[in-house]
């Protein structure tokens, strides 16, 4: 089984432009077309402390904890598939639950729009690490007049995320890494 949770290139419906994997193997899908419709990215805050010393005047500020907002994953239901399902259970239980992800962006360089992901360099790529999940949906809410496609959604914590860009990591000054 792959390691990708993303539609193969053949799929003629997608137009995503990013790949999902992971580590732990927990986003392993049972069939390639099952690929994930919406990602919310990794977002990252630094809170601020205020401080005033002695007889100063103005209080000073500065940078505070560093916090990490949940990813948000969504896709359509494909039939035999239950690996959110398997994922939340397995952190419910007390099992094996943490898994690292990597987050592969790419860019559309030909006209019509279509990128070959299985022969293709992402040109950004973010590491998550120690994701687990905190929710998940198993599916809209059922309505039998409905013709929507079921989705289910998946909320994943992270401890903390590394870029790169073109293969090397951005360091702190906003350079690559090495280069």
């Amino acid at each position: 089984m792959a390691e990708t949770a993303r539609s193969q290139s053949t799929d003629p419906f997608s137009m995503h432009r990013f790949h999902v994997t992971d580590t732990g193997g927990f986003l392993n899908l049972g069939t390639p077309a099952a690929g994930f419709n919406t990602l919310v990215s990794p977002e990252m805050s630094v809170g601020s402390v205020e401080y005033q010393e002695g007889t100063m005047l103005y209080r000073r500020k500065f940078p505070g904890e560093v916090t990490f907002a949940p990813l948000t994953l969504t896709k359509g239901i494909v039939k035999n598939d239950s690996s959110f399902y398997k994922w939340m259970r397995a952190c419910a239980e007390n099992r094996v639950y943490r898994t690292n992800l990597i987050i592969k962006h790419f860019h559309r360089d030909d006209v019509s729009g279509m990128v070959d992901y299985l022969s293709a360099k992402p040109w950004r790529e973010i590491h998550c690490f120690n994701a687990f999940v905190t929710r998940v949906k198993m599916g809209s809410d059922f309505d039998s007049m409905s013709a929507e496609v079921t989705i289910e959604d998946l909320d994943i914590e992270i401890e903390y995320f590394r870029l790169f860009e073109n293969g090397k990591e951005v360091d702190a000054a906003g350079a690559t890494a090495g280069a």
